[in-house]
């Protein structure tokens, strides 16, 4: 089970890192629509930016769930299947070498929108539903209020399409406010900025919510859960280096 255990989050470590290279080609947080793009700089960090999918690669997650052989088989499948699919996604650039336009990046992240819900589903119809709840409660706990973005939690909560709305118009003037912030310089108060900016725009996101919406949130958390910490890869910058290093779930055996 171990050696299926490490197959799986082999095939799922590869399509997330197909997914936050295709992210990467959006760094003004821009094209994301509602559950993207400055979204994911808000509110991102990366132990939940895969979704419940990504989670998944975490083998304390697994673990968690108690996973048994023939659904930790159909999830290697599945990972399979995924990175096939978002082998195309990501956009070519323009001739000469130019990177994609805007235009692009938007189709190529409601592509990956779309693809990410449906695997959602899939990933639902293996797992039984007391681990699938507890799997989106871990998501709740790792992404926070990052896991709104996400169809399954949206739904649970009853969040409605004009809450949608509100809370992407603050994602979006805060990935402005980011950009601005990277095109200025990134100077040695940049981080103490960002903080303060992601604090600002993660109170107007509650401040969308209800009483009840927040209540139930904390509900779906679940028992709070242990997650392993964050390694980082060599290079410039090392630890504590850009975002982009950060490997949630360790070694994934």
């Amino acid at each position: 089970m171990k050696k299926l255990m490490s197959r799986f989050a082999l095939s799922v470590g590869l399509v997330s890192a197909l997914t936050f290279s295709a992210m990467a080609q959006d760094p003004a947080g821009q094209g994301g629509g509602r559950g993207q793009g400055g979204g994911r700089m808000m509110m991102g960090g990366m132990m939940g930016g895969g979704g419940v999918t990504g989670l998944l690669m975490m083998k304390e997650v697994r673990e968690e769930l108690k996973l048994d052989e023939d659904q930790v088989a159909e999830l290697e499948d599945l990972g399979k299947a995924m990175m096939e699919s978002m082998k195309n996604m990501r956009p070519q650039g323009g001739g000469g070498g130019q990177p994609p336009n805007a235009q692009d990046r938007q189709a190529m992240m409601e592509k990956m929108q779309k693809a990410n819900e449906e695997n959602e589903a899939k990933v639902e119809e293996i797992l039984d539903p007391k681990q699938f709840d507890r799997l989106v409660g871990l998501y709740i706990q790792a992404s926070n209020l990052q896991s709104l973005n996400s169809k399954l939690v949206a739904t649970r909560l009853g969040i409605t399409e004009d809450q949608k709305t509100k809370m992407a118009e603050i994602a979006k003037a805060n990935g402005e406010k980011m950009r601005e912030l990277f095109q200025a310089g990134f100077g040695p108060d940049a981080r103490e900025k960002m903080s303060k900016m992601r604090d600002e725009a993660e109170a107007k996101i509650k401040e969308v919510l209800t009483d009840k919406q927040k209540q139930d949130m904390e509900t779906l958390k679940g028992a709070e859960f242990k997650f392993p910490e964050p390694q980082w890869r060599g290079g410039p910058g090392g630890p504590g280096g850009g975002r982009g290093n950060r490997r949630p779930g360790g070694d994934g055996n």
